[in-house]
């Protein structure tokens, strides 16, 4: 998150997972892991899709935001991320849950929930690690997973991690009759496949991390092709620590995305886009005092969309579209030991559509 603070002192409702209480779970993946935290569950979203519920609220399209080793999952086109069958739990560090409004300081897609996964980092593997598992049922196989992390911490301080995942397999096997009467057999509808690669390198006080995420799966609503999300984020940060009391972090971030991409569905050429974002933000922390904290920054973003084929257009009749979104922001707390006071705000403005 933006700044370390003690559990108790955070105003919204935080969970903290750990890799130990992860493997005591025995949880496989992400889905898996977030199902025990309350308020949160899951279910069917478009086209195969899991998505989120946020105390009963559908959080899909925007209302969470999801980091991974501070890139944001979410895609661009929706703010919508994929939690079915998505991101081994072997390599997971901790995961930081905040439920409540968040989007003073993360920006719009955290009005109902953050949630932070942090790896294990090369300070944490020093070496190579590597797991795999298979599920099955009384009808067959479900899925198969592959994880190999390297890392270490070398003795002039750079840190450095790989890790590079593989999950395949089948949502369900099982064959049901629809509301139709129509037979649905899930065992060779409901293929997936999800590809990840992980790379982060520390020195100092600067950071780079670059991550690769491939899903592809059966489109069992539409009952052809499939759905495709794919997609590369980079992030480059450098925390600069004025005093004891005052931090700056500049990070610039860039995403380059395939979301919702309907293969062999030609019917639904016209959401196939190649989004691009790049993200340059700078952060200041200040301890006024003890008790006495704000947080203020300035967040600049460039937006471009592509559609694949000539003949679709967005609003301004061309294939391509740009935007250009700037915002401040900032959160100051206070805590007089009986209570804990949070204020926050944060003004955005769009290109088109002003504040």
């Amino acid at each position: 998150t933006i700044s370390e603070k003690q559990i108790k002192a955070i105003p919204n409702i935080v969970t903290l997972i750990t890799a130990e209480e992860i493997k005591n779970l025995g949880a496989t993946n992400l889905l898996e892991i977030l199902r025990f935290v309350p308020g949160l569950d899951f279910g069917a979203e478009l086209d195969n899709v899991t998505g989120l519920g946020v105390r009963g609220n559908n959080a899909t399209e925007g209302k969470v935001l999801i980091l991974l080793d501070g890139q944001e999952l979410n895609e661009t086109n929706y703010g919508s991320f994929d939690y079915g069958q998505h991101i081994l739990a072997s390599d997971i560090q901790k995961i930081e849950i905040l439920r409540g409004p968040g989007s003073a300081i993360y920006g719009g897609s955290a009005e109902l929930a953050v949630i932070n996964i942090v790896s294990k980092q090369g300070s944490d593997i020093h070496g190579a690690n590597y797991s795999g598992g298979y599920d099955f049922s009384h009808s067959g196989t479900l899925s198969y997973q592959n994880s190999l992390i390297l890392g270490d911490k070398t003795k002039s301080g750079l840190i450095y991690s790989l890790s590079l995942q593989q999950y395949s397999g089948v949502k369900s096997n099982l064959e049901v009759n629809s509301f139709t009467s129509q037979s649905v057999n899930y065992a060779d509808s409901s293929n997936f496949d999800n590809y990840k690669a992980n790379l982060g390198i520390a020195y100092k006080n600067l950071e780079f991390r670059y991550i690769y995420d491939y899903k592809n799966f059966d489109n069992l609503q539409k009952r052809i092709g499939s759905v495709l999300f794919d997609g590369h984020y980079a992030g480059l940060k450098y925390k600069y620590e004025v005093n004891d009391k005052v931090s700056i972090v500049p990070q610039i971030n860039l995403k380059v995305l395939k979301p919702w991409q309907f293969i062999d569905f030609p019917d639904y050429q016209q959401y196939n886009t190649l989004n691009t974002r790049f993200t340059a933000k700078i952060i200041t922390n200040y301890a006024i005092a003890e008790n006495v904290n704000l947080i203020f920054g300035l967040e600049h973003f460039f937006d471009k969309g592509k559609k694949f084929t000539d003949s679709i257009f967005y609003s301004n009749y061309r294939n391509e579209i740009t935007y250009e979104n700037s915002a401040a922001f900032f959160e100051t707390s206070y805590d007089p030991k009986f209570a804990y006071f949070v204020a926050g705000a944060r003004l955005d403005f769009h290109e088109q559509y002003g504040f």
